[in-house]
């Protein structure tokens, strides 16, 4: 059975993110939100 996660990706800095919310974000099939957020992350997908 599938899974969905959500995570608050607002602002802040990468460095404030917990590990398992990068976990979460590396591990995910298909991330969505606002595009500037996103962007701020592709890094990790």
């Amino acid at each position: 059975m599938g899974k969905i996660t959500v995570i608050g990706i607002g602002p802040g800095s990468m460095e404030d993110m917990t590990p398992k919310a990068k976990k979460a974000i590396e591990a995910a099939e298909v991330v969505a939100g606002y595009t500037t957020y996103i962007d701020l992350i592709k890094p990790m997908l």
